[in-house]
C-alpha cells in the first residue's frame, strides 16, 4: 500500500511547471516567459510591460557601466552555482556547521524514538536498568513482546511532538536564531544526561525522554526556519537540500547507537546522545550569521 501511494505521486510531477527562475538561470528566456504567462492567465491578470533579464546579465551590465572587468565580477558569477555555498569564507563556515547541525538533529531525534521501544523491552529483564553498567550478564536474551502498558508509554512519549511546537515558537520568538539553536542543545544535554542518574525510576526516565524528544523535535523545526534564511535566493534550495542529505545520514547512523550499542551499555549510549547535544550547543554559538529580524537579501554577505 505504501509503495502504491509513493509511486502514484510521480505522475503529478508532470503537471507541476518548472520555475521561471530556473529557466532564466539556464538561458531559456522564452520558457520562463511562458511560465509567467500561464501564471498571469490563471490569475486573470497581465504581465507588466518590459523584458525579462536575468540577475547575472544585470550584474554584467552594471559592471560594464562602472568599468569593472570580468575578473572583478567573477565572485558574483561563481556564487550562482554550488560554489556559492562555500564562498565567501563565512559561507564555508556556515555551510559546514549547518550540515553538522542537521546531522546531529536527525541523529538525536530518531535515536530517542528508537531508544524508547528498546528501553521498554530491556526493563522487562532489568528493573534497575538505569544503574547497570553492562547488561550482557543481566539480559535473558529472550525476545519480549511489548505489553499494553508499553504501548501506552510509547504513545505518551510520542505526544511530545505537541509541546514541541510551543517550545519552537517560544525559543525562536524571544531568542536570536543562533542562541535558540544553542538553547536546544543545552536542554537536550540536560534532559538526556539526567536519564543517567542512578537510581532513577522507569517513569522518571521516560518523563525525561518525553522532555528531550520535545526539544529534539523543536530543534528540527528551528533548523527548517534558520537554514533558508542563511542563503541568498540563488543557492537557498540547494543549501537546504544538501543540509537535509546530512540529516538522512544521521538517521542512517543512529540505529547502530540507539539499538545496537544500547544492548551493550545503556549509560554509554545515553552519553553519546548527551555529547551530540553538547555539539549542538557549541555549534550554535559558532554560526557566523544571525538572521532574525533581517530580510532574506540582508542575510547575504555584502
Amino acid at each position: 500500500m505504501v509503495t502504491i501511494l509513493c509511486t502514484s505521486v510521480f505522475p503529478l510531477f508532470l503537471l507541476v511547471p518548472e520555475s521561471a527562475h530556473f529557466y532564466m538561470s539556464i538561458g531559456e528566456q522564452h520558457k520562463a516567459k511562458e511560465v509567467l504567462l500561464k501564471v498571469a492567465d490563471s490569475n486573470n491578470a497581465c504581465l507588466p510591460p518590459g523584458q525579462l533579464v536575468s540577475s547575472q546579465k544585470k550584474e554584467r551590465i552594471a559592471a560594464k557601466g562602472i568599468g569593472l572587468s570580468s575578473k572583478n565580477t567573477g565572485e558574483h558569477t561563481h556564487s550562482r552555482d554550488w560554489r556559492g555555498l562555500f564562498s565567501p569564507p563565512k559561507y564555508l563556515v556556515s555551510t559546514v556547521l549547518n550540515w553538522l547541525l542537521w546531522f546531529t538533529a536527525s541523529f538525536i531525534y530518531f535515536g530517542l524514538i528508537l531508544m524508547t521501544s528498546e528501553l521498554l523491552t530491556l526493563y522487562h529483564d532489568i528493573p534497575d536498568l538505569g544503574c547497570v553498567e553492562s547488561i550482557e550478564s543481566k539480559s535473558s536474551k529472550v525476545c519480549h513482546h511489548l505489553t499494553e502498558n508499553d504501548y501506552i508509554q510509547i504513545l505518551w512519549t510520542s505526544a511530545a511532538e505537541l509541546p514541541a511546537i510551543l517550545v519552537c515558537f517560544v525559543l525562536n520568538e524571544f531568542l536570536p536564531r543562533r542562541r535558540s539553536l544553542s538553547a536546544h542543545g543545552l536542554f537536550l544535554s540536560l534532559f538526556i544526561g539526567l536519564t543517567m542518574i542512578c537510581p532513577l525510576s522507569k517513569n522518571s526516565t521516560f518523563g525525561l525522554i518525553f522532555a528531550a524528544r520535545s526539544f529534539a523535535s523543536s530543534f528540527f523545526q528551528s533548523l527548517y526556519l534558520y537554514t533558508p534564511e542563511v542563503y541568498p535566493t540563488h543557492v537557498r534550495s540547494l543549501g537546504l537540500g544538501l543540509s537535509y542529505v546530512f540529516a538522512r545520514i544521521g538517521g542512517v547512523v543512529t540505529p547502530f547507537v540507539s539499538q545496537v550499542m544500547l544492548h551493550e551499555t545503556v549509560r554509554g549510549t545515553k552519553a553519546v546522545y548527551t555529547a551530540a547535544s553538547l555539539v549542538v550547543l557549541v555549534a550554535g554559538f559558532l554560526l557566523p550569521f544571525e538572521t532574525k529580524g533581517r530580510s532574506l537579501e540582508d542575510a547575504s554577505i555584502g
